[in-house]
């Protein structure tokens, strides 16, 4: 069996002709093969900045469906339903969104097991799997602690595993942004991060109230850091009760260091 693939890059410089360029060139790879189009972190291009391009895609796209698929991916789920259920997003309707399912033991088991073959050295299963447990099973953390284990023999995996989300979230400004909310938004994500279901009953305005520090707190108030939260991009719902912290990464951040 023989895999092959394919990579590039392309500058555009005069963004009058993004729309122009992009859509030709899909129709030229098209006319010779068929393609399928794997884009990460896709959620980028709903920026306004991204319009002619996103147009100028699109409409390739649409020219060429039976020769060019795509499958989209991103790490802000809540983005990511944005770009193909409203009205004015630019994918409206192109896609359907399609949750993966989470991989099992038998992802980390086959990392130890490579881990072994690589170093010689056994990495503990059981500790691999709490940790990927631990990381909200996003695969990408899991694969570099395998990666800082095998680099550095004597470090314990705890220890790696505290490295690797503390430049995490020195990468991504996790603490910066935990900062610049407010109290009452900083105890709704613990929350949602401990995956409270019943954020509006009385038992949990009751524990809000007394982690503020107040008497009472109104229901409309708990409704507003919501709809805050959700128009800051960093949480997203699933159904009327069901929220969750839209980065898997920031989410393993709340919940390794303030609970």
């Amino acid at each position: 069996m023989i895999n092959t693939g394919v990579g590039g890059s392309i500058e555009l410089r005069d963004p009058r002709k993004i729309e122009y360029d992009l859509k030709e060139l899909l129709n030229e790879i098209a006319k010779k093969t068929k393609l399928l189009l794997l884009m990460d972190e896709v959620q980028t291009l709903a920026e306004a900045k991204n319009a002619n391009l996103i147009a100028g895609f699109r409409t390739g796209l649409d020219i060429n469906k039976d020769k060019i698929k795509v499958i989209f991916t991103g790490s802000s789920q809540s983005a990511l339903r944005r770009m193909f259920s409203q009205s004015k997003a630019p994918l409206f309707h192109f896609g359907q969104n399609i949750d993966f399912p989470k991989l099992d033991r038998g992802f980390t088991d086959h990392l130890a097991d490579i881990f072994k073959t690589v170093t010689t050295h056994t990495l503990d299963k059981s500790l691999l799997w709490t940790a990927f447990e631990e990381f909200q099973q996003v695969t990408q953390l899991a694969r570099s602690l395998a990666e800082r284990l095998a680099l550095n023999p004597s470090l314990k995996i705890d220890e790696a595993k505290e490295q690797l989300l503390t430049e995490i979230s020195d990468d991504r400004k996790y603490v910066e942004t935990w900062e610049v909310i407010s109290n009452l938004e900083q105890v709704m994500l613990v929350l949602i991060a401990k995956g409270d279901k019943g954020l509006f009953s009385a038992s949990t305005k009751s524990n809000i109230a007394k982690q503020l520090g107040i008497q009472k707190i109104e229901l409309s108030t708990i409704q507003s850091s919501i709809r805050t939260l959700t128009r800051k991009n960093l949480i997203g719902q699933q159904d009327r009760s069901n929220y969750f912290v839209d980065d898997p990464n920031f989410k393993s951040w709340i919940m390794m260091s303030k609970m």
